[in-house]
């Protein structure tokens, strides 16, 4: 099908989440291994058979949204291109998934795995992050997907951005 309509898809190994824990002050996650092949075959394609079923038989591929903020008080989205597996052509935050190179030994680094997206999408080093705080977790319902929300304040200015978003995107976005 991605074939047909003209997308890059790859498969390689993804962050799954698995359960959590919260508080007023605090979210614990509990993450394992699945891979984007059955990320794609469960939640993307099949979520609302899996869900009649059981839930848990999702890949639940954990996402990293950011809602990125230029110094000067812009707010940062992107067009989603037409050639990506889901929300194509949607005005959409930057993040991505966590992948094999954001493990560590006793799990992921989910800050460095942000760096990771926002340094691919839109060229921003990670000294020009003023601030990241995470502000909830949620399912998106297009894809029964678990997304950790980011809010990131950058150091640089709208120009600055859109400069760098045009010579070094990855083309995800347009």
């Amino acid at each position: 099908m991605a074939q047909e309509d003209g997308r890059r898809l790859f498969n390689g190994k993804v962050g799954r989440l698995i359960g959590l824990n919260s508080s007023p002050t605090s979210l614990q996650l509990f993450l394992g291994p699945t891979c984007y092949r059955d990320f794609l075959g469960t939640n993307l394609f099949h979520a609302a058979q899996i869900a009649r079923i059981d839930p848990t038989f999702r890949a639940d591929a954990l996402g990293l949204s950011a809602l990125v903020l230029t110094h000067d008080g812009f707010a940062a989205l992107g067009l989603r291109s037409a050639n990506v597996a889901f929300h194509a052509k949607w005005l959409h935050t930057f993040g991505g998934l966590l992948e094999e190179a954001d493990r560590v030994p006793d799990g992921y680094d989910l800050s460095e795995s942000l760096r990771r997206e926002l340094k691919e999408e839109l060229g921003v080093k990670a000294e020009e992050i003023f601030s990241m705080s995470v502000t909830g977790l949620v399912r998106d319902r297009a894809i029964e997907q678990p997304e950790l929300i980011y809010d990131v304040a950058l150091r640089l200015s709208r120009a600055a951005v859109l400069g760098r978003f045009q010579t070094e995107n990855d083309h995800e976005h347009t």
